[in-house]
């Protein structure tokens, strides 16, 4: 049982982990930056736009794929914990002596 419970919480601290660099990559922000240079000057102009709305989230494809993907590792972690009847074979020896006195 303990064995179950700790290969289990492993299981989800990976999940979690993962989950949070994902979640991190995806929260990087990014402005566009246009530099120019001349002889006599140079110019930075840094523009930050509002949000895209042809952004990945606001498509229903994006939401379909990732629904499937949860439910496919959903089930796949609940299928590794499982144990068939030829893991846990039990086997059981029974010896008996009886001693008989005649009188």
């Amino acid at each position: 049982m303990k064995t179950t419970i700790h290969l289990f919480s492993n299981r989800v601290l990976l999940i979690a982990i993962l989950a949070f660099t994902t979640l991190n990559a995806i929260a990087q922000e990014g402005g566009a930056a246009e530099s120019s240079t001349s002889a006599n000057h140079t110019t930075t102009t840094t523009t930050t736009t509002g949000p895209d709305m042809s952004a990945w989230y606001m498509n229903p494809i994006a939401w379909v794929i990732g629904a499937v993907v949860l439910l496919l590792l959903i089930i796949a972690i609940a299928r590794s914990g499982k144990r068939t009847v030829s893991d846990t074979e039990v086997s059981r020896t029974t010896t008996t002596t009886t001693t008989i006195k005649e009188d």
